[in-house]
């Protein structure tokens, strides 16, 4: 059978790229780029109280929800200078120091301490404001980072420099502190910024900085300490004190482009900005719960792109990792996202009997659907699996419950059981909710009227009141005003 010619509508320029020879545009000589390394305006170190919980403890998480000191660190960034001054969101960075003191030595059989999920874990909250008017808020900043990194960020991208991140290089947590010896020790840390002004800005433009005044940030410290502790056997039990916090600083990239260039692209005196932005809502999840519950999140932006949920439970033998374990709660048989009557996915999820639907689910709210070579996180199906309290009718073989701060594993797999401290549980649902892949403005659902909630079953009891951490990946639109130099977030 013979082929036949397919032709397409011709279109202006028919020639290839490769063959077309005009030069790009040249900036004035007088541009330039330069670096800003930005101190807090007031509290520059934060300290946390003495250890008083058990450090070290046979089979079992130690340090549990161990106090820690709840600061506000604020920055003040350099703005409104000339409209030919430019932020580069993707160099922005926040570089701080830990200062970590052994007060007694521990002798332990299978000692691990641990930096729960990275660096990012000591922040509760991020909050941007331009002229008292918030831009940007993020609660459960520490979470909300740690699910990120553990999709996004395979071995190597850990092993690698993100290991400045707090992150391990032999594990799928945070880094490993020292325990075994008497000493004070400093290690430093440098996150990248989940923000309007870092890594959710994903516009591909440069935030016109130089046209705005006071432009804030503020950055939450945790409430709890996020570290954690491991081992078989206890001989003496190390004593840690007064963690701290300091050296802060905000890293900046600006670009200069010149006083000769002109900017073309203002509309009515106005410069628009197309980025993203986060929004977290949480609920609680009642111990007991069984069957048919509905979450609701309070999330009401113009257009949510994408929405993710995980469960978790406070520290437990189950649960090393407190608020950072995503768990399977009550082996749930279906779960669903519901927005304005409609239903999304389409077909319900089955996350105890259908895990490996629910991770191409994950993919797509990630933007990275049918891409798996893209798609390289440090997700597997034992992480993937673990589920509490106990396994239901037919599961799936990579669901497993975890126990005595270890989840064994899988049945018929030859790896052993690990230690929950190295490897949290990583059960993250997700659901994509773009109405089309493109870069058009608002392709997200409108959830201003109808905000979003899931529709769970739960196959077995839960035993444990769980928070179900909900996040949603939205539209912002930046309204610069030029005349006035202020800025509007329209979320």
């Amino acid at each position: 059978m013979s082929a036949s010619a397919m032709v397409f509508p011709s279109t202006s320029v028919g020639l290839p790229k490769e063959v077309m020879f005009d030069l790009p545009p040249q900036l004035p000589d007088s541009a330039r780029a330069y670096s800003a390394h930005i101190a807090p305006d007031g509290i520059t170190v934060v300290t946390g109280p003495s250890t008083s919980a058990t450090s070290f403890v046979a089979n079992a998480p130690g340090l549990v929800n161990q106090a820690f000191t709840s600061q506000q660190i604020s920055f003040t960034l350099p703005s409104g200078q000339s409209p030919s001054t430019f932020l580069d969101t993707s160099a922005t960075s926040l570089s701080f120091t830990l200062t970590w003191q052994v007060g007694t030595a521990s002798s332990v059989t299978g000692g691990l301490c641990q930096l729960i999920g990275g660096a990012s874990s000591f922040f509760d909250s991020l909050q941007l404001v331009s002229n008292n008017t918030p831009l940007e808020s993020i609660s459960s900043y520490g979470q909300l980072a740690n699910m990120s990194i553990t999709n996004l960020c395979n071995y190597a991208d850990r092993y690698g420099s993100i290991s400045f991140a707090g992150l391990d290089v032999n594990g799928q947590s945070g880094i490993d502190l020292p325990h075994a010896a008497t000493a004070t020790h400093q290690i430093s840390f440098t996150i990248p910024l989940m923000s309007i002004i870092g890594q959710n800005n994903n516009s591909g433009k440069y935030l016109p900085i130089g046209l705005i005044n006071n432009l804030q940030l503020f950055m939450t410290t945790s409430a709890l300490l996020p570290v954690t502790t491991f081992c078989t056997a206890v001989t003496t039990a190390a004593v840690f004190t007064t963690p701290t916090l300091s050296q802060f600083s905000l890293n900046l990239k600006y670009v200069d482009i010149g006083s000769n260039a002109v900017m073309s692209s203002a509309k009515g005196g106005k410069i628009y900005i197309k980025a993203n932005t986060w929004t977290n809502s949480n609920v609680s999840v009642p111990n007991g719960s069984i069957g048919a519950a509905s979450l609701l999140f309070q999330i009401r932006n113009s257009s949510v792109k994408s929405l993710f949920w995980y469960q978790s439970i406070a520290q437990t033998a189950a649960a090393s990792n407190g608020s950072y374990d995503a768990l399977n709660n009550g082996f749930a048989t279906s779960a669903q996202v519901v927005v304005g009557g409609s239903r999304y996915p389409q077909r319900q999820l089955n996350p105890s009997q259908r895990p490996s639907e629910c991770m191409h689910h994950l993919a797509q709210a990630w933007g990275l659907g049918g891409q798996w070579d893209k798609f390289s996180g440090v997700l597997s199906r034992e992480t993937y699996g673990a589920s509490i309290p106990s396994l239901g009718t037919n599961p799936d073989l990579s669901l497993v419950v975890p126990a005595s701060g270890t989840r064994a594993a899988p049945t018929g797999s030859d790896t052993g059981s690990i230690a929950q401290v190295k490897s949290p549980a990583m059960h993250i649902l997700g659901v994509d909710l773009e109405k089309c892949a493109s870069s058009v403005l608002f392709q997200g659902l409108n959830t201003r009227a109808t905000p979003p909630f899931v529709e769970y079953t739960f196959g077995v009891a839960t035993t444990a009141t769980a928070t179900c951490y909900g996040f949603a990946i939205s539209d912002v639109v930046l309204e610069v005003d030029i005349g006035s130099r202020s800025v509007v977030a329209y979320i």
